[in-house]
């Protein structure tokens, strides 16, 4: 067969790789993120150092900011102003942030939980799919191992019967030199594969749970105010409303000025992860091989080949184009079975060969389809393109901006209006006009 056979053109076309536009999440925290290393520098520890230092400092002003907040609501918390209210104050200013403050936090958890976990969840199946299809590749090449020794085997018995089948010796042990090769190539891919996906179930089974809690913190202190606003009000001019206005007095500093803090902690580390998602999914498609490339990724040679193959269309595929020419030697087998088999004594020993040659044949085409581009490729785009640089940066995204929200405006808003409130509340059951009456 000549070269254009042995290697025909679809394993080195480019049709299946599908562009990419990113997500309105991608440009809206691209704008703030650093540039993600390049493939070409990506080898160097510094360069991923430089890249970390830029991600912390843009999360560490958000620690400032939230740092400064809670500060100033301490501050506030100890000032008490001076002068009699002239009138009842009113609590719908209270009510509606204490209710935009309870909105904030509930939507940052569903928008979270609906995109953010579900991304993750979803990033997790589609490499939990390629795991088993790993798998699945490295018991196809186990089993053309065993089939290439018992195809060796066969032929050599076979020989003394027929000796004109000693010319396809060669074919056969090239065959199984081939497949072989193929076998040592993929027997630790699922191993590496599962050094990323073990950290994935972990992050999908726990994210919800760790970046929730902040929001939650934030809805128990909404609740706080809010009963005690109830039984306050209820209690007007009583010791109750009295003993009211002194748990805000203590609530101010040990319970709001905590949860501003957890909460812009939540942020600033939800703010880390979707600057270095919104960095990659400027480009995923290099920015991936870059990171195959990272200095922690030791030994991913053959990862980096076939990732740069399926993922850019360009290169070469090792696996597939071994696995090509396995059945170019395995067809040479059988057609020379074909012409030599009638002229043999033995027919018995060669319908043998024939049999076990078909009996190849199998796990030989199955691992082909199992590592052809239009099959390993939907999974990347679902994982990356879809999953990570859409859904899961979306959650992301709409969490900052309700965690930014609750932690850095209705929190301490609501702090300042509640203290102000109650202590114009108190003053004025506790006042001259209100005695006179």
């Amino acid at each position: 067969m000549d070269a254009s056979q042995a290697f025909p053109s679809f394993l080195h076309s480019t049709s299946w790789v599908d562009s990419y536009e990113g997500s309105l999440w991608v440009k809206v925290l691209g704008l703030l993120a650093p540039t993600f290393p390049q493939p070409d520098s990506a080898a160097h520890v510094e360069v991923w150092m430089h890249f970390s230092v830029e991600v912390f400092g843009r999360v560490a002003s958000v620690v400032l900011v939230g740092g400064f907040t809670a500060i100033a609501v301490l501050i506030k918390s100890c000032c008490c102003p001076d002068r009699h209210p002239q009138s009842l104050p009113s609590a719908k200013p209270l009510l509606f942030v204490a209710c935009l403050t309870f909105s904030c936090a509930i939507a940052g958890m569903i928008a979270y939980s609906s995109f953010g976990v579900e991304g993750i969840k979803s990033v997790s199946q589609e490499v939990s799919h390629i795991a088993s299809d790993l798998e699945t590749a490295q018991l196809q090449g186990i089993a053309l191992r065993m089939l290439g020794n018992t195809l060796s085997d066969t032929l050599n018995a076979t020989v003394p019967a027929c000796p004109l089948l000693v010319k396809l010796q060669a074919s056969v042990e090239c065959y199984r030199h081939i497949v072989d090769r193929y076998s040592d190539d993929i027997r630790d891919l699922p191993g590496r594969l599962d050094v990323i996906h073990q950290p994935m179930k972990t992050v999908a089974e726990w994210g919800i749970v760790g970046l929730s809690c902040p929001l939650i913190f934030a809805l128990l202190c909404v609740t706080a105010i809010l009963f005690v606003l109830w039984a306050t009000r209820r209690n007007a001019g009583t010791s109750i409303g009295s003993c009211g206005y002194c748990c805000i007095r203590i609530l101010g500093p040990l319970l709001f000025v905590p949860a501003i803090l957890v909460v812009t902690a939540a942020t600033a580390a939800a703010f880390g992860v979707g600057l270095a998602t919104a960095a990659f999914c400027q480009d995923p498609d290099t920015n991936a091989l870059s990171w195959l490339r990272a200095p922690a990724q030791t030994d991913m040679a053959m990862f980096y080949t076939l990732s740069e193959y399926y993922i850019r269309g360009s290169g070469s595929n090792p696996i597939l184009d071994g696995l090509w020419e396995a059945q170019i030697k395995l067809g040479e087998v059988s057609a020379a079975l074909e012409v030599v088999g009638p002229d043999c004594q033995s027919s018995e020993a060669v319908q043998n060969l024939t049999r076990t040659v078909n009996a190849t044949q199998v796990p030989l085409r199955i691992a082909v389809d199992l590592w052809s581009a239009d099959h390993v490729y939907p999974y990347y785009r679902a994982a990356v393109h879809e999953d990570a640089c859409k859904t899961l940066i979306s959650g992301v995204g709409w969490l900052v901006a309700f965690q930014l929200l609750v932690g850095l405006c209705c929190l301490p808003a609501l702090t300042g209006m509640v203290d102000k409130f109650f202590t114009r509340w108190v003053r004025w059951h506790n006042g001259p006009a209100r005695q006179g009456d």
